[in-house]
C-alpha cells in the first residue's frame, strides 16, 4: 500500500470560540485508505466498535474571528455521528451526543440537489439500454425530463493514459459512457452523463451506475472523445 494514501472524513464544525459553522476535513489511515469520503451518517469499514473519536493531524483556521483550533470527528459504531473541536469535546460527554441516521449528510444533499437538478444523486438508469432515443421521457429528481440531444462519450486513445483509464475518480465496466441533453416541463436544461460505474472514489454508498447531472459539461476535456448520436 502506498504510505501516502489516506480517506477523509469531510463535514462542517463550530468554531469554539465565536461559534461560526464552516467546512472541515479530518484524514486518517486506519480504513481502506484508497482516498475515499465520509460524511455524517457513513459507516467506514474498519472502525472501532462503541464510541470512538478521531482527531486531525492539523489545526483548522476559524474563517471569522481567525482562532485555531484541532478539529475532531466522533464515530459510534463505526458510524460518523458528529464534527467537533478538541476544545469542545473537552467539555463534552460524547456518551450524550445524538445519533443519527444512515447516510445524513447524502441525504441532504439530495434533497438539495432535487430542486436544482444537479450533483451525484440516487438517480439511475439501466446501462445495458443504453443510448436514450431522442424526445425520450426518462425521470429524475421525482419529474419527468425530454431528452433533446446526446452524445456516446469515449476515452481518446491518443490523449489519455492508461492510468486515467483505470482511475479516472471512477471504476466502470465499460469504457465508454453517454451523456445528454434533457429538458424538464419549465424548461429547465440540464446536462446527465450515463455510465455504468460501479465505484467512484468520493460517492462513497451504495449508488453506483448513476445518471450524473450538472449544468455545465466538459465536452473539451482532450482525454475523451465525443460522437453525436442524434
Amino acid at each position: 500500500m502506498d504510505m501516502g494514501m489516506f480517506d477523509t472524513f469531510t463535514g462542517q464544525i463550530k468554531c469554539p470560540n465565536c461559534a461560526a459553522i464552516q467546512n472541515t476535513e479530518v484524514q486518517f489511515k486506519w480504513s481502506e485508505c484508497i482516498l475515499l469520503d465520509y460524511e455524517l451518517g457513513d459507516v467506514v469499514p474498519g472502525a472501532q466498535e462503541g464510541l470512538y473519536v478521531e482527531d486531525d493531524w492539523f489545526n483548522e483556521r476559524c474563517s471569522n474571528c481567525k482562532t485555531e483550533f484541532m478539529p475532531n470527528v466522533v464515530l459510534k459504531n463505526g458510524k460518523v455521528i458528529s464534527f467537533i473541536s478538541k476544545e469542545e469535546l473537552q467539555r463534552t460527554d460524547i456518551a450524550q451526543l445524538k445519533d443519527i441516521p444512515l447516510k445524513h449528510a447524502k441525504t441532504q444533499r439530495y434533497e438539495r440537489d432535487k430542486i436544482v437538478a444537479k450533483g451525484f444523486t440516487k438517480e439511475s438508469a439501466d446501462f445495458n439500454k443504453q443510448p436514450f432515443k431522442e424526445n425520450q421521457l426518462i425521470m429524475a429528481f421525482e419529474r419527468e425530463w425530454k431528452v433533446a440531444k446526446g452524445w456516446r462519450k469515449d476515452f481518446n486513445p491518443e490523449k489519455v493514459s492508461e492510468f486515467f483509464k483505470l482511475t479516472g475518480c471512477a471504476t466502470r465496466k465499460s469504457d465508454y459512457w453517454f451523456v445528454y441533453i434533457v429538458v424538464d416541463a419549465t424548461g429547465l436544461k440540464r446536462f446527465v452523463e450515463v455510465s455504468d460505474r460501479i465505484k467512484h472514489w468520493s460517492d462513497n454508498d451504495d449508488r453506483y451506475g448513476n445518471m450524473l447531472f450538472s449544468e455545465t459539461y466538459g465536452f473539451k476535456d482532450e482525454h475523451f472523445l465525443f460522437s453525436e448520436i442524434f
